[in-house]
């Protein structure tokens, strides 16, 4: 596949929101699996995010997070100082675009209403950016491998960075 990713153009890439990548899974991990969360707790999940962000937009033009604006996205995904400062480093060292810079901020909003909260935490912009494309790369995301994987450990290892 990477064969087939690599052909696309950057602009492209960047208008691709999620990118996860499921690998094989060996035959001893799937005998000694524990048990799954199950669907129903995490269509409750769901559907609280979905009544949050309903809530959220009241009064506005948007019913989602992918619906936001750049204005939107200043106004709803609001950072304090510390995952300020990591933004600034995720976007200097994956080289974003700004439409990157609000996309990452959209699903790291949507990461934090998934786990029950108003606020972005440092955590879910790192996840984020962790599903994010990289610009004018065609590789998958969140292999392990992949650049912003790659990025995202070297932030993390890096004391006085953030």
């Amino acid at each position: 596949s990477y064969n087939y990713q690599r052909k696309l153009s950057g602009p492209l890439l960047d208008r691709i929101d999620f990118c996860v990548g499921v690998g094989r899974v060996a035959a001893d991990l799937l005998q000694d699996m524990a048990p799954e969360e199950p669907s129903a707790v995490i269509r409750g999940r769901v559907i609280e995010a979905v009544e949050r962000q309903q809530y959220r937009f009241q009064g506005t033009d948007c019913t989602y997070n992918a619906d936001m604006n750049s204005d939107a996205v200043e106004h709803f995904c609001r950072l304090n100082s510390a995952e300020h400062r990591l933004m600034k480093i995720l976007y200097d060292e994956m080289q974003m675009s700004a439409r990157s810079y609000h996309k990452t901020l959209k699903m790291a909003r949507t990461i934090a209403d998934l786990e029950g909260r108003e606020e972005i935490l440092e955590r879910d912009l790192m996840m984020a950016a962790s599903f994010r494309v990289p610009e004018n790369v065609g590789i998958n995301a969140a292999d392990p491998a992949s650049p912003n994987a790659h990025t995202a450990r070297r932030i993390q290892r890096k004391p006085g960075r953030i």
